[in-house]
């Protein structure tokens, strides 16, 4: 709540990206209700006045069976979206029209993909979702302001947001290895501003809840320690008449050793044979 605050009331130039909370759950089904639980949204079918008439028409027998009497398959109907006030910190992860501060992912919910533009194709709207998910915490991002996240086994690996600093898993964590996956997402670093008076990186923690993660042994936060300064940071910049003093570094992936002189020769048909036996 704390660290919400700060970075509420954060300045322009300062670290504006709030901190993220992940949920695990063991299935969609469990993931729904949780989902529904903390951003308040939910689904309620639509019904139109067309498809009232034709059911009190049918009802009073004025209207014939479509198709000679066989049975047509029911179409899906459609739903919209109701906003309301979450049951877990709604100020800060309730859905509203204008913000999704907590989202959903999983393979069924990929699946469903829908979008109320009937110009948009169903995977397109899966992508836009996947856009969302892997760019928590990134600032100017689609998932920028995103601050939890509930998920069944889509975050396991090579998701990078490092604004994550709660995990609770609500599933049975068959292997070590799995929770060494959910963990390693809280462990990346948001801040590294040395201490001006040790010139190390200060210590940053993350709170995980429900995972049996015992494969090294970690090192809780100081019991009788004050808690560190985790106010939003000062952004430093160039001033833009520096702009062209830029230095770049290219990216190196190896080096490779011109011979100019072929002082290598390769005696081929003096090596020893590779006998192959089965």
């Amino acid at each position: 709540m704390e660290r919400f605050i700060q970075i509420r009331d954060a300045k322009p130039g300062q670290e504006q990206i709030p901190p993220a909370v992940i949920v695990v759950c063991d299935n969609t089904d469990i993931a729904e209700v949780f989902y529904r639980k903390i951003s308040g949204e939910t689904e309620e079918e639509v019904v139109s006045q067309a498809e009232v008439e034709e059911v009190l028409a049918e009802e009073n027998g004025e209207s014939e069976p479509e198709n000679g009497g066989k049975p047509v398959k029911s179409k899906k109907p459609k739903t919209r979206t109701v906003y309301g006030e979450g049951a877990v910190y709604p100020q800060y992860l309730s859905n509203t029209p204008a913000a999704k501060r907590t989202i959903r992912i999983d393979t069924k919910l990929l699946a469903e993909a829908e979008s109320e533009d009937p110009k948009k194709r169903k995977r397109d709207v899966a992508q836009e979702l996947r856009r969302v998910v892997s760019t928590v915490g990134k600032e100017g991002q689609p998932g920028e302001h995103v601050r939890c996240v509930v998920s069944v086994a889509m975050l396991n690996e090579g998701w990078d947001a490092n604004n994550v600093t709660q995990i609770l898993g609500i599933r049975a964590f068959g292997s070590q290895l799995l929770c060494e996956q959910v963990v390693g997402r809280g462990l990346r670093r948001i801040d590294y501003t040395p201490d001006p008076t040790t010139g190390l990186l200060t210590e940053e923690y993350a709170d995980v809840y429900g995972i049996p993660f015992s494969v090294i042994s970690f090192k809780g936060r100081p019991v009788k320690k004050s808690e560190p300064d985790d106010r939003p940071k000062n952004h430093v910049l160039a001033v833009p008449e520096r702009a062209s003093m830029a230095i770049r570094f290219p990216v190196v992936e190896g080096y490779a050793f011109a011979l100019r002189k072929n002082l290598i020769r390769c005696d081929v048909d003096g090596m020893e044979a590779l006998i192959l036996e089965p």
